[in-house]
């Protein structure tokens, strides 16, 4: 890794690089994200095209019997739990005597 700093547009390196002339470098900010060198890079064609997948999915939309069916099943399995809560309390308390 070669390290630098830019001044008025340049890259003026810490020390010289052992690279021979001609060479292309990529030059990232320190810290910016950048995929590992084992993962593969999408191309544009493939960005459109899972893009283009996602504008075909529809938006999940519950009725409203469902939200209420969905509220009532989560009040009733609290209420379960509030219930029972003693008897796993004990139970977690036996299991660490």
């Amino acid at each position: 890794m070669l390290r630098g700093i830019i001044q008025k547009g340049q890259v003026i390196m810490r020390s010289p690089a052992d690279l021979p002339d001609g060479t292309e470098v990529e030059i990232l900010p320190v810290g910016a994200c950048r995929p590992d060198d084992d993962e593969e890079v999408m191309t544009d064609a493939e960005i459109a095209q899972t893009l283009a997948a996602m504008d075909l999915v529809e938006p999940f939309e519950m009725t409203d019997e469902e939200i209420a069916a969905l509220a009532a099943d989560r009040k009733a399995h609290k209420e379960w739990e509030k219930a029972h809560f003693d008897e796993h309390a004990e139970h977690l308390r036996r299991m660490w005597e």
